[in-house]
């Protein structure tokens, strides 16, 4: 496995409700906030971002970020889902419309 793009499913908010304190928990534990060295998993090497609920890992370069978003989204509970990818992603060209 060269990546993979791992989906946490967000749990579900009261329309009334400001704040989702189950996501912010799982987020606090994968970005480990509550430790004395907070380690933002946005920032780690081979790990990017895509969406809200969603990352890239190169799981070549950062095997332990995965299994980090895996543990914390175990311990919420949250369910996850996992595309794995053999290669390297390959992103098509996009260009921004009614750019030069």
């Amino acid at each position: 496995m060269h990546s993979a793009i791992i989906v946490v499913e967000m749990p579900e908010v009261r329309f009334d409700a400001t704040s989702n304190p189950t996501w912010e928990n799982f987020l606090a534990r994968v970005d480990r906030l509550t430790s004395h060295k907070p380690d933002l998993i946005d920032k780690q090497k081979g790990v990017e971002r895509l969406g809200e609920n969603v990352w890239l890992v190169n799981f070549l370069q950062n095997p332990a970020a995965l299994a980090r978003l895996v543990e914390a989204a175990v311990r919420m509970p949250l369910h996850y889902k996992i595309l794995q990818l053999d290669a390297a992603p390959q992103w098509l060209p996009v260009t921004a419309q009614g750019a030069n």
